[in-house]
């Protein structure tokens, strides 16, 4: 048997084995003793079918490399391990630009998924760069009214609402939403994904009760569909949450935050960045509270999370820095030094 063929042998177990669902902390902790194998042999096999023409069905091999290593970016995404996460899709992209063309949907989709984990490391113009890559294609390919089309236009209104672009991003927000709600109707989880999009921009433009509108529209779908246990649920509750809190009702802020963390710690981990999120949150509300000493314990742990997931130069990382810092900081110095003084 030649060689290549045990490589291929190999290729196929790994492909097999490597996990697509990564909902649990099992199966998310399964994909990590496994991934950087994934990776090996599938770069390895990659080479293989570069050198050796002879290869039957080569193009169809090449697709499942390039699937291994889409998946393998779905895992490292999934645990927050973004520059891996980066490196897996990129090689998914090289496959696909090099054996489908770069006007193919599925290098459309590489590029969507690279922008994606761009937006979350706080990068926005490079996931503005790449959703721009994905929409050309998808434009071209599948047309303006299309639903993967939609998805993009979603993305890209969620990117600039990031940036502080409120504007922009309810523009393509509408674009998702009239095709969404045309395409699958206003009960479905895409049209779901648009309301809470939508939500978030009023938010921060400060329009609280269109806000609250939209992402109630959202909860109530997300609760139907999902159930009150998933992680896309948790988002909406948190969103809630949110609002409530700037529109300074703390008790119905702390109220939702609990519900969102209780399903955060859970499923996703005490070390994942939506975890941080809530704590962020719910240490803000108690600093608007004067609870300092509640907040300090909930900013801490997000700071920790944000630090080693996110690193020191995130938006995120260095807003909840900077608050531990400039506001914190002074508060518990002041005390201490009341207590020794005998001061107050």
């Amino acid at each position: 048997m030649k060689k290549y063929k045990w490589i291929e042998i190999g290729f196929e177990i790994m492909y097999e084995y490597t996990p697509i669902d990564f909902s649990t902390i099992e199966l998310r902790n399964k994909f990590i003793h496994i991934a950087s194998h994934a990776l090996c042999i599938g770069e390895h096999f990659s080479r293989i079918l570069d050198r050796n023409n002879s290869i039957v069905d080569k193009e169809k091999k090449y697709e499942k490399v390039a699937e291994l290593f889409y998946w393998t970016g779905c895992g490292y995404e999934a645990m927050a391990q973004f520059e891996q996460a980066i490196n897996s899709y990129s090689k998914d992209l090289e496959i696909s630009e090099k054996n489908l063309g770069v006007n193919h949907p599925d290098t459309a989709a590489t590029y969507n998924n690279i922008a994606n984990v761009y937006d979350t490391l706080g990068n926005y113009d490079m996931a503005i760069e790449f959703y721009s890559k994905s929409l050309k294609i998808k434009e071209k390919v599948l047309g303006k009214e299309h639903l993967y089309t939609a998805t993009t236009y979603h993305n890209i209104a969620h990117t600039y609402s990031n940036q502080g672009n409120y504007e922009k991003s309810l523009k393509w927000n509408n674009k998702a939403l009239l095709i969404r709600e045309k395409e699958l109707g206003d009960n479905h989880l895409e049209t779901a994904s648009t309301y809470n999009n939508i939500g978030i921009t009023y938010n921060r433009k400060g329009d609280y009760s269109t806000a609250l509108c939209w992402h109630q529209k959202a909860l109530c779908i997300r609760e139907n569909v999902l159930g009150n246990e998933h992680p896309d649920t948790s988002v909406s509750y948190n969103n809630i949450a949110v609002v409530y809190h700037n529109l300074k009702n703390y008790s119905k802020s702390l109220e939702f935050y609990d519900k969102a963390l209780m399903i955060d710690e859970r499923i996703l981990g005490f070390g994942h960045p939506d975890t941080a999120t809530t704590y962020y949150n719910i240490a803000d509300v108690y600093l608007h509270q004067n609870d300092y000493l509640r907040a300090k314990e909930f900013f801490e742990k997000a700071f920790s999370i944000r630090l080693k997931i996110l690193g020191s130069n995130h938006p995120d990382t260095v807003k909840t820095h900077d608050i531990m810092e400039n506001t914190l900081k002074p508060y518990f110095d002041k005390m201490d030094g009341e207590l020794i003084t005998g001061g107050g």
